[in-house]
């Protein structure tokens, strides 16, 4: 089963196909920003890929939300460049998450997840097992919708805790690059 079919099992089973609204991803995405932001300041190469892979789940799961193929959508298009700067790339990223708040054009969506995608494989890391990490990551976790918040709420007691996978993205490392953050901060 591939990362898109995965990601629609886990919308099903929580119940969030229809429930995601816009106000909400355009939250959730700035979050993820402000997390990508802190990440880039502490030079943490692991939650930067964290930072990316979430922003582009949420972009998957938005457009999937509002009826659209994310598959067909966003596809395979990565820039093969290693010269991609964070910073850039985060300015970027705010940039269509205020385009989607005004427009609320699945484009920008698409947009947010192929410029994630592209950053992750500039990093030297292979996006598509990135996503599968933070898939498994996400599919460790027990929660509930709630209605306060329109979101989905992860459990927090010690018990679901212990049950939590952590992505490991230092094993989706592409092999032939050798391009550490330094290079790319």
């Amino acid at each position: 089963m591939n990362n898109y079919a995965r990601l629609n099992v886990w919308r099903e089973e929580r119940g969030l196909n229809s429930k995601e609204g816009a106000g909400n991803t355009a939250a959730s995405l700035l979050d993820e920003s402000k997390e990508l932001v802190l990440a880039i300041a502490k030079k943490d190469t692991m939650e930067v890929i964290d930072a990316f892979c979430d922003h582009i789940i949420f972009a998957i799961n938005a457009l999937e939300a509002r009826g659209f193929n994310a598959e067909i959508a966003i596809g395979e298009k990565v820039s093969r460049t290693s010269q991609i700067k964070h910073k850039a790339v985060a300015s970027m990223l705010v940039f269509k998450i205020s385009e989607f708040i005004l427009n609320e054009a699945p484009k920008e969506l698409v947009d947010i997840a192929r410029i994630s995608t592209s950053a992750i494989y500039a990093m030297g890391y292979c996006p598509v097992k990135c996503i599968s990490e933070t898939i498994k990551e996400i599919e460790s976790r027990t929660g509930e919708y709630s209605e306060v918040t329109q979101k989905w709420e992860k459990h927090r007691t010690p018990e679901a805790m212990a049950l939590w996978y952590s992505a490991n993205y230092k094993a989706c490392k592409r092999p032939r690059d050798k391009v550490s953050f330094s290079k790319m901060a």
